[in-house]
């Protein structure tokens, strides 16, 4: 006998938005938002699945098959810093004009973008034309510490280096070699 399990504590409509959203995301990202809670996760995403909602692969969840190939690399590079302040996070959402994601904590808000290999100076560009309007605690997320120096985005709370495999690291400023801890003001 096939028992159903219950969705408490995740609502099926909050899972549902946060993969809109994002348009697409890794598994483990899910699992991590909603850590603990895995198995209400998997079965809310084969629910969807099954109701045409979304679309599932192995290893990401997408609401459009188009992205499920490679999904959304700058998304996904931002979305692992923001697992960081997920205990913190009272509202998150995509950015617009330049800012990869937005997030609202406890601690004030915070602004995450993402700067893809090679596009360092256009982004930077973009992003510093529209600093004035950003919040004051901005945290550049880069695949590689030596992308860092090529940036030109000023101020910023922190740098945050961003692993295949997910796994975050933080510096303060460009020069300086040693991690810190996901930054809760601005510097």
């Amino acid at each position: 006998m096939i028992c159903p399990l219950p969705s408490s504590g995740i609502p099926p409509d909050d899972l549902l938005d946060l993969i809109y959203h994002y348009k697409a995301l890794l598994i483990r990202q899910l699992y991590l938002w909603y850590r603990g809670q895995e198995a209400i996760v998997d079965h809310l995403l084969h629910r969807f699945v099954l109701a045409g909602r979304i679309f599932r692969n192995s290893e990401r969840v997408a609401c459009n098959a188009d992205w499920l190939s490679n999904g959304n690399p700058a998304y996904e590079m931002a979305f692992w810093a923001l697992l960081d302040f997920r205990d913190s996070v009272e509202y998150q959402l995509p950015g617009n004009h330049g800012i990869t994601i937005s997030a609202f904590t406890e601690n004030g808000e915070y602004d995450f973008v993402s700067v893809l290999p090679g596009h360092e100076k256009s982004t930077s560009d973009v992003v510093q034309a529209q600093r004035e309007a950003l919040g004051q605690r901005l945290v550049i997320v880069v695949q590689n510490p030596d992308q860092i120096p090529l940036i030109t985005i000023h101020p910023v709370a922190a740098y945050c280096v961003v692993s295949p495999d997910g796994k975050t690291t933080y510096y303060t400023t460009a020069k300086e070699a040693a991690p810190c801890q996901p930054p809760t003001s601005a510097s």
